[in-house]
């Protein structure tokens, strides 16, 4: 295999692999199988004398890596008592949740043979369920050290990304920069008139793509992956996340009844939820727009009359 490099463009290299093979008790290692695809960071499948395991080179890590590193073992515990599909991390021989090598942050996970998404039907609806029992398990947990991004579509975090992109003029086109300026005073618009404080609370995932899970061969959820994003917050951000995502994922229409099929697995929204569920998906699909300047304006062309629909009078039924 050619030089596998992280996200930062910095060579990992076969002696860091066997290094942290030793230093978390993995066995003897044997070989590198390949590189799994993430768009975050930078995961590693190896195999030893004792299995296959990921190493996960962390690209951005919480400045409080310890802290927020149990934080997030500690919720993957609650949410294993619970009967969800979940996977502690390997521990070093020190007892903790990560080692250190050349100032990369790596975290060690059990390898799970399981497929994914293809979107059959019954994988939504198990995600969906799953994701349910998520948050209603994790409904009384206190909020812990936050990550060091969140990608959830809050009024918050979304002009946190538009002031970043105007301010850095990232895009060259005048008039596209002004079309995402118009959806996104809009968008600020409606978030003024909605209470928050009646939206549901919890912790959530931040990043309930259907690639964040893995499947068994009967379509139910095998493995719930990536937890480098969990925080409190309102749980209609991960359910419109996880609309958007499927819709954007697939064609027009298989996407809309893909989120429609979720969205009925999912169970009952309460009353706000639902009156505002539209407005939260155009939030998310705004925030990926601008999100990567460099695709920002295919995605705007991809996605402007999608969010100007959500935005609309018919906008709430669009998911119905």
């Amino acid at each position: 295999m050619t030089n596998i490099k992280d996200k930062k463009g910095q060579i990992i290299t076969v002696d860091e692999i066997k290094w942290l093979c030793e230093e978390h008790d993995l066995g003897r290692f044997k070989s590198i199988i390949r590189v799994l695809n993430s768009s975050a960071n930078t995961n590693i499948l190896v195999a030893t004398d004792l299995g296959k395991f990921v190493l996960r080179f962390i690209t951005d890590p919480a400045p409080n890596i310890k802290e927020r590193m149990n934080y997030i073992e500690n919720t993957v515990s609650i949410l294993k008592q619970a009967s969800l599909p979940v996977l502690n991390a390997v521990r070093n021989k020190f007892g903790d949740l990560f080692s250190q090598v050349n100032n990369r942050v790596v975290q060690v996970h059990p390898y799970i043979d399981a497929n994914k998404f293809n979107f059959d039907d019954i994988q939504i609806k198990s995600s969906a369920k799953i994701l349910k029992k998520f948050h209603t398990v994790l409904k009384s947990q206190k909020p812990g050290p936050l990550p060091s991004y969140s990608i959830h579509p809050s009024p918050e975090n979304l002009q946190t990304k538009f002031k970043h992109l105007y301010k850095n003029h990232h895009l060259k086109s005048k008039s596209s920069l002004s079309r995402i300026k118009n959806l996104y005073s809009r968008i600020s618009k409606q978030w003024e008139g909605v209470d928050k404080n009646s939206l549901v609370e919890t912790i959530i995932h931040d990043d309930w793509h259907p690639n964040n899970q893995l499947y068994h061969s009967d379509g139910t959820v095998a493995c719930i992956l990536d937890f480098d994003g969990i925080q409190r917050e309102k749980r209609i951000y991960d359910v419109g996340y996880a609309v958007y995502t499927l819709y954007s994922m697939s064609h027009h229409k298989k996407g809309t009844k893909s989120s429609k099929i979720f969205l009925n697995a999912y169970g009952e929204l309460t009353y706000e939820e639902q009156k505002h569920l539209s407005l939260v998906v155009a939030s998310v699909a705004l925030f990926f727009i601008i999100l990567f300047p460099d695709k920002a304006e295919k995605r705007l062309r991809r996605r402007g009359l999608l969010i100007n629909h959500l935005l609309s009078e018919k906008g709430s039924e669009f998911f119905r």
